[in-house]
């Protein structure tokens, strides 16, 4: 009978580590390496990780933290995926705080002026996350706000728990990076190398516009977080990274940062330093949201020395257990000039 019962133990067992990585694979798919983004920060060696940013588009192509590994030695991972929901921005801090505890959050604000209306935009975090209590309560948190803000039809709770109940059709199209197998994804960031050229002096124009307040929703999102903040013993810091965009914008940023110093929190607002970085507006950004991979090595740099000057992180460059960074860093140089080779080839024909 004991026998039976360990059989019994272990085909449960069994079954269930198959049930958990099929649903792990089955998940939603995209061309942003979302999945590489978590399955690297969950291979991340335990308490390695200094830092960590958090954000959507603003911060995945801005931040390459093996630059910023090489520059000062600091360990931050880019826990950053597009159109990332801000109101995933908890969860996201709470998986962090399970994983791997690091010293100082920051946190990017540009998707408080965009509404998340795609539930797309929540499996790219949740399909790609852990099953725990925290992914559960992210499920609903996020669905709940969808489901009042927007309402209609959404897939059952139960296909966002288990995606594979979605998707399990996509056994014929399965990839490579569903397995966790990208080399275009370093900690976060993907290699852009497309430039859009743009006028400093008007995009500086729009800095000061004059504080407009977002959408009630947003504002919900940003004082639910700051709300959370205020419970957590950790640095806490708000960003906004160098753009182009319309003054609109500016001045809804405008409007939140203020609202953010008042609940005392800091706010570093990247744009008015591109000076000191040395970013080009003329060669550095992919388009008005983004920059391409020269700007985001300069904006990398930036923040590596204004974190290791002001918050004291440690330099982690002669420390065998952290050689994870110095590894990634020669995967994305050698990328790099795969795709700068194959880029001036194509401009030759």
């Amino acid at each position: 009978m004991k026998r039976r019962f360990l059989k019994f133990i272990s085909f449960m067992v069994m079954t269930g580590i198959i049930f958990y990585h099929v649903s792990c694979v089955l998940g939603y798919y995209d061309n942003i390496h979302s999945a590489a983004v978590f399955s690297q920060f969950y291979d991340m060696p335990s308490k390695t990780v200094d830092a960590v940013w958090i954000g959507a588009s603003s911060v995945q192509e801005f931040i390459i933290p093996s630059v910023m590994f090489e520059e000062t030695g600091i360990t931050l991972y880019s826990l950053a995926v597009g159109n990332e929901p801000f109101m995933a921005s908890e969860f996201l801090i709470r998986e962090c705080e399970r994983e791997q505890n690091p010293s100082v959050y920051l946190v990017d604000i540009r998707q408080l002026a965009y509404t998340t209306q795609d539930d797309t935009y929540v499996r790219r975090i949740t399909d790609n996350s852990k099953w725990t209590v925290n992914r559960m309560k992210a499920i609903r948190y996020m669905l709940d706000n969808l489901k009042f803000y927007h309402p209609r039809e959404y897939d059952a709770e139960i296909d966002y728990i288990f995606p594979f109940t979605k998707y399990h059709t996509r056994w014929g199209d399965l990839k490579p990076e569903d397995f966790g197998k990208d080399d275009n994804c370093f900690f976060g960031y993907f290699i852009k190398l497309n430039r859009q050229s743009f006028n400093e002096t008007e995009v500086r124009s729009r800095f000061d516009a004059i504080p407009q307040e977002p959408s009630e929703e947003n504002l919900k999102y940003l004082n639910d977080f700051l709300d959370f903040c205020d419970t957590l013993d950790k640095k806490v810091i708000f960003t906004r990274t160098p753009n182009c965009l319309d003054e609109d914008m500016f001045a809804q940023y405008n409007y939140m940062q203020e609202l953010i110093e008042e609940r005392g929190y800091e706010v570093w607002d990247l744009n008015r330093d591109t000076g000191e970085m040395g970013l080009d507006y003329t060669e550095d950004f992919a388009d008005p949201m983004h920059t391409n991979v020269y700007g985001a090595q300069k904006v990398s740099k930036y923040a590596a020395v204004r974190l290791s000057k002001e918050l004291g992180l440690p330099d982690h460059r002669n420390d065998s257990r952290y050689a994870c960074y110095g590894t990634m860093q020669a995967k994305f140089l050698e990328r790099l000039g795969e795709m700068e080779s194959a880029s001036t080839q194509e401009a030759g024909n």
